[in-house]
């Protein structure tokens, strides 16, 4: 941003499936003249896609219902969002191949402690499961799989896998009975790698009115709010503001974690207010992809100029 952007006449970025937690929206206050309400001195903030202040909604949603986001691995499991309904008991499987099976029936491996700490029976809402392993993975084959227990009819699933700061995701459309094989991780002399058994989610889909797989001109590159002029305050995003990316959904204008404390001090009042009064989508309208700065990311761009 510092050696190249000054020197480029344009700049087109790959927009990719899996970026599509990485959507993101400026907001600002109506009235120029408001009162501020966040801990930065303007009244702009943003939005990624599905309502979060960052990126990744399977981690989002693993975190709201009180499983582990962090760890050396994590795979999580999510079904009956808006692309997979259906209130079936899909379970989330990992097989050790030292003879260990963590599911629902063996939550936590005597071995390596690999944990299902989230598991949900034909949920009426999003349902989620998740397996993490906070300190140690022996030199072994770990085998993630999906079950559907009670043979349901289904849309599919979705799944995550993380480590090391990358994160993988899978997207399975089909109605299926029996086991999904997702991925094997092997760790060998402490070193971790992945061989897929689904395909990572790379065929084109439509994300804000963009297909994925292509190239897009990116019409601004910023800084969030939070890090314009002399602010500093939390974490840095790196956004990329794409031409024709437009959100179609009502945004939050704020979120508390943003929020001075003299708000704050009402958290559940605040919250209330921030899911009742959203943001319609306008026309004319800043949006993108953002990243954040303290999740390893790439971003391929084509650039033009000097």
């Amino acid at each position: 941003m510092k050696d190249i952007l000054p020197t480029c006449a344009s700049v087109e970025a790959l927009l990719e499936n899996r970026m599509e937690g990485n959507l993101v929206t400026l907001t600002k206050a109506s009235k120029n003249d408001s009162k501020p309400i966040f801990k930065w001195s303007n009244n702009y903030s943003w939005t990624f896609n599905g309502n979060l202040a960052g990126k990744s909604q399977i981690k989002e949603n693993v975190k709201a219902v009180g499983g582990r986001i962090e760890g050396i691995l994590r795979c999580s499991l999510q079904w009956n969002d808006k692309e997979t309904p259906g209130i079936v008991d899909l379970d989330l499987h990992c097989r050790e191949s030292r003879g260990d099976e963590i599911y629902y029936g063996n939550k936590k491996s005597y071995r390596t402690k690999g944990w299902l700490d989230v598991d949900m029976i034909n949920p009426s809402t999003i349902g989620i499961e998740n397996i993490t392993w906070q300190n140690q993975l022996l030199d072994m084959e770990y085998d993630f799989f999906v079950r559907n227990y009670n043979g349901r009819p289904n849309k599919g699933f979705k799944t995550e896998i993380e480590f090391n700061g990358e994160v993988f995701n899978y997207y399975y459309s089909n109605d299926f009975r029996g086991d999904i094989k997702v991925a094997t991780i092997t760790v060998k002399n402490g070193e971790i790698s992945i061989k897929h058994h689904l395909p990572e989610s790379n065929s084109s889909k439509e994300l804000w009115g963009l297909e994925t797989s292509n190239f897009y001109k990116v019409n601004l590159v910023c800084l969030s709010p939070n890090h314009w002029g002399e602010n500093q305050v939390g974490n840095l995003h790196y956004m990329f503001m794409l031409n024709g990316c437009k959100c179609n959904t009502s945004v939050r204008g704020f979120h508390n974690e943003n929020l001075i404390p003299e708000l704050l001090k009402h958290r559940k009042v605040m919250e209330v207010l921030g899911a009742t009064n959203m943001i319609e989508p306008t026309e004319e309208q800043l949006s993108g992809i953002g990243f954040n700065s303290t999740v390893k990311d790439e971003l391929i761009v084509k650039i033009q100029g000097t």
